[in-house]
């Protein structure tokens, strides 16, 4: 009976977990798919859409007649959006905390302007009080204070004076240490630039700065758009520049050939054109890209060794 119980329990768990492993390979076998539209003619219009199917998450931005519209849904029901759009159930309860926030925040302002009132008339009846019983006493003071002048500007003039010395020996001693402080942290800023040079000249950061461009090609490769078409005219007031652009854009156009058009203006700056794109992000390139990224014993020991220096 026992044997029978555990093999029960053993069989669920053992389902459970073959569908998380199955969830997770959707997850990670079906893409993210993004599309975006753009132009710009004196002003800015364009807008972009992702699609993710295993959660059913939808996100829509939009920028039109200088207005930013964007709608979040997931399983079919909005749960974020700055439209009329009605926000479902799922949406009300993943974000409860920050409405009760804003409520709070609101109810809290509302008091202290009530508070902000009272405290304005009981300072304005005490400033009242404090007026008569101010000019009461300076009555009195008048009287005594003809008589106590003498003695005291006297003794006043000596305080005066060794105050002003003891002011001006602290200054040129707080002088003093600042510079001292200057020269320490000068020396310290040359010995944590020598080790850095050092790192930056050594084999293993040269091996570091090959696998770090390796890791933004095979990003760019995993995010680039499928497909690309427009048109752009683009123009700097120095033509070196825009044909610097232009060589960087030329190492994109075989990808996107017939498409994607550029016309550079070496004559005048500007920039107008249209563009539009669709394309699919697979999640498991990116875990596998991350996960090498983590792996990568070189990268890690370059970035304690930085780190360690920095914060020394």
């Amino acid at each position: 009976m026992i044997l029978s119980i555990l093999k029960g329990i053993g069989c669920v768990i053992g389902i459970i977990v073959l569908v998380i492993l199955l969830y997770i390979g959707i997850v990670c076998i079906l893409p993210v798919r993004y599309e975006f539209d753009g132009d710009y003619h004196e002003q800015f219009d364009g807008g972009a859409r992702i699609r993710y199917m295993p959660i059913g998450l939808r996100i829509a931005v939009s920028y039109h007649n200088q207005q930013f519209q964007y709608t979040v849904r997931l399983l079919g029901g909005v749960i974020m959006t700055n439209t009329g759009a009605k926000i479902s159930w799922i949406g009300r309860k993943l974000f409860a905390d920050e409405e009760k926030e804003e409520e709070s925040s609101s109810v809290s302002e509302q008091n202290n302007d009530i508070s902000g009132l009272e405290h304005v008339e009981n300072m304005e009846q005490s400033t009242e009080s404090h007026s008569s019983a101010r000019a009461s006493q300076e009555k009195k003071i008048q009287h005594t204070g003809d008589s106590h002048s003498e003695e005291e500007c006297q003794n006043v003039q000596p305080d005066k004076r060794i105050s002003v010395r003891q002011r001006i020996r602290d200054r040129i001693q707080h002088g003093k240490q600042r510079i001292r402080r200057i020269f320490q942290k000068g020396k310290q800023w040359n010995k944590k630039k020598d080790a850095l040079l050092k790192i930056y000249h050594s084999r293993r950061f040269e091996v570091v700065k090959a696998d770090v461009k390796g890791y933004i090609k095979q990003f760019f490769y995993i995010v680039k758009p499928q497909r690309l078409e427009g048109e752009v005219h683009f123009g700097f007031e120095d033509p070196a520049a825009t044909g610097e652009l232009l060589g960087v854009l030329a190492c994109i156009l075989p990808l996107y050939q017939n498409y994607l058009m550029i016309h550079p203006d070496f004559e005048k700056a500007c920039f107008d054109g249209n563009l539009r794109g669709k394309g699919k992000i697979y999640l498991g390139a990116v875990l596998i890209l991350l996960l090498k990224i983590v792996w990568n014993k070189n990268l890690i020991k370059v970035t304690k060794k930085v780190q360690t220096i920095i914060e020394a």
